[in-house]
């Protein structure tokens, strides 16, 4: 997939797109307070509206990558109560994905001088939710497994560092390269919406927001899983006038309903599925 074009052009249509499917969502909202809905029905009702968000998704990364300017300048710094911070975040993906992505979480902290960060909420919030994303992404040809998700926090003498593990399946080395490509804007190893591919705009949004925030993002392949160490700069370059006591976190709810959609519309799907070969047991079609 090649976008040697018109960036405005494109932009032009990704706008367009994003109109096209924030009506089509509303118009499945509003078909979903209907009284007269089975089951079935709202399976597939449920999974229409799946699909616009994940096209949703979709739109906000490309969009998202091909902005090639540094936006740091733009972001809004809060300062945040690390423990806090990570265990709502932890909390609300618990909440979003557990009722169809088996996933168990370990958190802890160990910080010995810092206990705030500043930084913007929803730049880290794009690093930590496309990370979490690859750690509960299975390939189509698998059944979901438990996945088992560790998260820590330390600190050495310049940054806060966040570790996340998971035991999923180790990354291919053709995903982690397309990944960490050195033009953001290149999309030219994209073949079509695969696993890889969503895996690997997952991985670039995540390095994106973290250089923008001024840190860095290292993955390293286990033996039995994917380790991603997001490293943070403790000192924050702010007017003095902005500094500030810490804020509670408030989750943006979009990114969590995009982000996760995918997932939950393999399992309605499979539950589709699985009902349609029920009905049609012992027919022969």
């Amino acid at each position: 997939m090649n976008f040697n074009f018109n960036t405005n052009v494109f932009n032009s249509v990704i706008s367009t797109f994003k109109h096209m499917i924030y009506q089509s969502y509303n118009s499945l909202q509003i078909v979903e307070c209907s009284e007269h809905l089975s089951a079935i029905e709202r399976k597939h009702l449920s999974a229409s509206m799946l699909c616009t968000l994940h096209m949703s998704r979709i739109c906000n990364v490309v969009d998202y990558l091909l902005n090639s300017e540094d936006d740091s300048r733009e972001q809004t710094l809060e300062s945040f109560e690390i423990e806090n911070l990570i265990e709502e975040i932890v909390c609300r993906f618990e909440s979003a994905v557990s009722n169809y992505s088996p996933v168990s979480i370990d958190l802890s902290t160990k910080l010995k001088d810092t206990n705030s960060i500043l930084l913007s909420k929803s730049h880290f919030e794009l690093v930590i939710l496309n990370l979490l994303y690859c750690c509960v992404k299975t390939k189509p040809d698998g059944n979901p497994i438990p996945v088992k998700i560790s998260i820590s926090v330390t600190e050495n003498k310049n940054d806060i560092v966040f570790h996340i593990r998971d035991n999923n399946k180790s990354l291919d080395i053709e995903e982690i390269n397309t990944a960490f490509w050195d033009s953001a804007s290149s999309f030219e190893s994209i073949d079509g919406w695969s696993f890889a591919t969503l895996i690997a705009l997952s991985l670039r949004v995540a390095q994106k927001s973290t250089k923008e925030m001024n840190g860095s993002l290292i993955y390293t392949p286990l033996k039995h899983g994917n380790r991603y160490d997001i490293h943070l700069p403790k000192l924050v370059n702010t007017p003095t006038y902005m500094m500030c006591s810490p804020v509670p976190y408030v989750p943006t709810y979009s990114y969590y309903n995009e982000f996760f959609a995918d997932l939950k519309l393999e399992h309605i799907l499979r539950k589709i599925i699985s009902c349609f070969e029920e009905e049609t047991e012992g027919i022969n079609l």
